[in-house]
């Protein structure tokens, strides 16, 4: 099987990477709080994120004495956050005396990616509307096929919400037949749109590691949205608050 060029994680990050996630989740008192990234699977740019408030976060994990290596920098973690409107933060952790991994800083043990000042997420939001970015749109859509893929005992290999890359997902079926996934997203009132020569293009570009894709198409709709059959020419519809509930229209995998 060909083989996609990605960053795994060694088992010594894991261990690191899993008291981090613990250590954040087990924060409360300052409102719910949503992981949208909790998983090592490829491609990694931030390590784990995560929605409070009005605010995305985006999280490198690190371990302070450099002997862990991530499986990712914290560059690519500063890109996603530029790609999805959020915070980048780095998040270093250290051994402890028994050997379990803890966050150096105190509190949330968060620091900001670029300035390396104290993040403490209840001190970002504001009440700003803020209308989710292109990353988020494609991020519900690649949860929602993932979901299926791993409903239907299939494994998927690698994933990514940069609206400028495709194939989205990469998996191998039940049977360990491989496949990629061509991801195609809108905002309602308008229609998801992939013309066959980007069809082709990706096809080309993946033929190393298989000729069997699916192209879905999942369109993003604001809780509460009037389905005014007009709103395309008056535009009478919801825009996509973040925080805030969402529907989705889903074609299912399409073969192509």
């Amino acid at each position: 099987m060909y083989e996609i060029q990605v960053e795994h994680a060694s088992e010594e990050f894991a261990e690191c990477w899993i008291s981090a996630c613990r250590h954040l989740a087990g924060i409360s008192g300052f409102g719910e709080k949503q992981f949208i990234r909790l998983s090592l699977t490829p491609i990694l740019l931030d390590h784990l994120s995560f929605i409070m408030g009005n605010q995305l976060f985006f999280v490198h994990v690190n371990d302070s004495a450099a002997r862990v290596e991530a499986p990712s920098t914290i560059e690519a973690c500063i890109h996603a956050a530029e790609l999805g409107n959020g915070v980048p933060c780095k998040l270093t952790m250290k051994r402890s005396r028994d050997g379990l991994w803890e966050p150096v800083d105190s509190d949330w043990g968060l620091r900001h990616a670029i300035s390396d000042q104290v993040v403490r997420p209840q001190e970002f939001f504001t009440n700003e509307d803020i209308e989710i970015s292109d990353w988020e749109v494609l991020d519900i859509a690649n949860r929602r096929i993932i979901g299926e893929i791993e409903r239907s005992n299939g494994t998927v290999l690698s994933f990514n919400s940069d609206p400028n890359v495709n194939p989205s997902i990469y998996f191998i079926d039940e049977h360990e037949a491989p496949h990629f996934v061509i991801v195609s997203v809108a905002r309602y009132p308008f229609e998801p749109r992939l013309d066959q020569s980007k069809i082709d293009e990706v096809k080309s570009g993946v033929a190393g590691f298989s000729t069997s894709g699916f192209h879905a198409q999942v369109t993003i709709v604001a809780q509460g949205d009037p389905f005014d059959p007009h709103a395309v020419n008056n535009g009478n519809y919801l825009p996509l608050i973040r925080g805030r509930g969402y529907h989705q229209k889903y074609s299912g995998l399409l073969p192509i």
